[in-house]
């Protein structure tokens, strides 16, 4: 589902995969049912509210709420006309079953950030989650005045001041991946392998690099804090996480390889391979022997895996080109001669 306002009224609901961008009504809208599991779910640049789950149970799992905007930030109290706005964040309704994972809250502007939404239920417990660049005021249940409300525990989250709870980390930068920006994090984030260390909160295995997490965890098998982190993070991407990488070097994975082109020499087209270990922005161009830029095969961000690129040489002369793969500061270059 994409871009659009849901509500969901069954007795028990799975909720997998769904994805709502740029709407200016709202994100996901849980009521009235029992008990919501919901995982991999991702709420970005909306207006008015992300994510509402009111019910006895909920498990939330891998969600990323970014970038939700509120026209009503500016008021003094989270009410109009003694009813509550509803425009926050993340608002939850759940009953000591409930478990919520691996949740990113980021760069948010709305009137509050989380809420309980009831102050007679148990506080919920956040787990393995970050909180990171939102402008919200408050941090309430919006039936209640601020002073009366118990805010939620954190238990191995990135918060930006201290809340109640253990073995957080507060006020430090999660240093997102420079490429794929939030909520996707760099190999020197905080939030990596700083998770819960117990054996069930692990980060999926990658079955062809043992003691490495499938991407997009980092680090080792400890649970990454955030949206990408997890036992459900092998559910993220399902489209490319699943193709295997190159094999890596010792100790480390190999970030990409250029094959050689193939067939060389040719005319009129010749095959590039080339593997990433994840997503990259990459830049596919061919010069020639003077330096001069000649074609650009790819320029975009790439999923991880195998791809080919086809260099065609139409009214290029006979001769031979340079072929160079760029990313991450870094690049591998292979030669290709064309026949006439």
């Amino acid at each position: 589902m994409y871009g659009g306002h849901y509500s969901f009224r069954p007795p028990k609901i799975w909720l997998r995969n769904v994805l709502v961008e740029d709407n200016d009504d709202g994100g996901i809208f849980l009521y009235g049912g029992s008990s919501y599991d919901a995982q991999n779910i991702s709420v970005r640049n909306t207006s008015r509210m992300g994510m509402l789950c009111l019910a006895d149970t909920l498990v939330l799992a891998n969600v990323v709420v970014e970038g939700v905007e509120s026209w009503e930030a500016h008021f003094t109290y989270p009410y109009v006309d003694d009813h509550p706005t509803w425009q926050g964040v993340l608002t939850l309704l759940g009953g000591p079953a409930s478990k919520l994972s691996n949740i990113s809250l980021l760069n948010n502007h709305t009137e509050f950030l989380f809420s309980t939404y009831d102050n007679t239920r148990p506080q919920l417990t956040l787990q393995n989650s970050i909180l990171s660049g939102n402008g919200c005021r408050y941090f309430v249940d919006p039936y209640t005045d601020s002073t009366d409300f118990q805010p939620p525990l954190f238990s191995y989250c990135l918060l930006p001041s201290w809340y109640s709870g253990d073995h957080n980390l507060y006020g430090q930068n999660p240093l997102f991946d420079a490429e794929l920006g939030p909520p996707y994090l760099s190999a020197e984030s905080p939030c990596v392998d700083a998770g819960n260390s117990a054996v069930e909160w692990n980060d999926p295995e990658d079955s062809t690099q043992p003691g490495f997490p499938l991407w997009p965890s980092l680090g080792t098998l400890r649970n990454d804090m955030g949206y990408t982190g997890g036992p459900q993070a092998a559910a993220i991407d399902t489209g490319w996480v699943a193709v295997q990488r190159p094999k890596p070097q010792p100790g480390r994975p190999a970030s990409f390889t250029l094959g050689n082109p193939y067939p060389n020499p040719f005319n009129p087209v010749s095959l590039i391979p080339y593997s990433l270990d994840r997503p990259r922005h990459v830049r596919l161009v061919v010069h020639n022997l003077l330096g001069q830029e000649v074609a650009v095969l790819v320029d975009d961000i790439v999923p991880a895996g195998t791809h080919t690129a086809q260099f065609g040489t139409w009214r290029l002369a006979s001769g031979t080109y340079l072929v160079t793969l760029e990313t991450g500061g870094r690049q591998e270059t292979r030669s290709v001669t064309l026949l006439r």
